[in-house]
């Protein structure tokens, strides 16, 4: 049996966001060989923020936000019991901003620059650079960073993390189901540097 499905100008929808996708996908024995890209269709920030748990429900089309997106990468090489192949995401957002219109706090200044890259398949060659993650819930801002190398083998880490969340402030950002509530308070100052 030799299989082989060819992708051109294709697109998958989840919730909001749009992926195009194109490429193969061959089975010519057991393993599976690929070559696939993504990119998102649209480079608006709400449409990822539609892809997380609890935000996206009744109401979302009145969300106002704004921000730009990239969203991107590929998958190449074998796949089969023994190897992996290749991959590469890489995700950007700029002056990302959402509030939902009956709520009283927001989300501001959303900044991320993150890129999970490896090149062969193999585990341990996986590099992952969180360069920048920023965000202010409400007034209180929020700040990480991590690099992570050889996660398999002998991982090198630097990472750091600084904040403070008032979890009781999700009421007051995102519509909950009725009887949830949360509370509770997140304040890091982390930094963490080796192997």
């Amino acid at each position: 049996l030799n299989s082989k499905y060819t992708f051109k100008q294709n697109e998958l929808k989840l919730n909001e966001l749009a992926l195009g996708f194109d490429g193969y996908v061959a089975m010519p024995k057991e393993d599976i060989d690929m070559d696939l890209k993504f990119d998102v269709k649209q480079n608006e920030f709400k449409n990822f923020i539609s892809m997380i748990p609890g935000v996206y429900r009744d109401g979302f089309d009145k969300v106002q936000s704004s921000g730009k997106l990239t969203f991107n990468g590929f998958v190449k090489g074998v796949y089969s019991e023994s190897t992996m192949p290749g991959f590469e995401v890489n995700l950007a957002i700029e002056n990302g901003k959402f509030k939902y219109p009956d709520l009283p706090s927001n989300l501001n200044n959303v900044m991320v620059d993150l890129k999970v890259n490896n090149p062969d398949g193999v585990p341990d060659h996986t590099l992952i650079n969180l360069k920048k993650l920023h965000f202010d819930l409400g007034s209180e801002p929020f700040d990480a960073k991590m690099i992570i190398k050889t996660p398999v083998s002998d991982a090198d880490i630097d990472a750091t993390l600084k904040g403070k969340i008032n979890l009781a402030n999700i009421s007051k950002l995102v519509p909950l189901d009725a009887g949830t509530e949360m509370t509770g308070l997140l304040n890091a100052d982390v930094t963490a540097k080796g192997r």
